[in-house]
């Protein structure tokens, strides 16, 4: 949905010449995710805000659709060699993992 509201954008605002990027971020260490107790980069593929802004900012005007940074684009092609199911159940898995948490944090607060 996201690439087509870009291609959206991009088509209404051309005459300005503005670049439009459609990005796609997997794993990327925010302060809300540290908040939540992600204090330190357990996966391979997570960066931080910093690193992922600047990949982003260094495609801008070359490339319309991106995952962002190097270590996101590698997840997005393995995630695309996977059946769309396995990429569901997973996705339920840790998006399941991630709302407990959350839900943790806001019963003791």
């Amino acid at each position: 949905a996201g690439r087509y509201w870009a291609e959206y954008v991009q088509a209404e605002y051309a005459e300005q010449q503005i670049d439009i990027q459609c990005i796609k971020p997997a794993a990327v260490i925010t302060n809300f995710t540290t908040e939540m107790g992600y204090k330190t980069p357990n996966l391979p593929n997570q960066i931080t805000s910093t690193q992922f802004v600047k990949a982003s900012l260094d495609q801008l005007g070359h490339i319309f659709e991106t995952f962002g940074h190097v270590k996101h684009q590698f997840q997005g092609y393995m995630a695309s060699l996977l059946p769309e199911k396995t990429l569901y159940y997973v996705g339920r898995i840790f998006t399941g993992k991630w709302f407990q948490k959350i839900e943790k944090k806001d019963s003791t607060a």
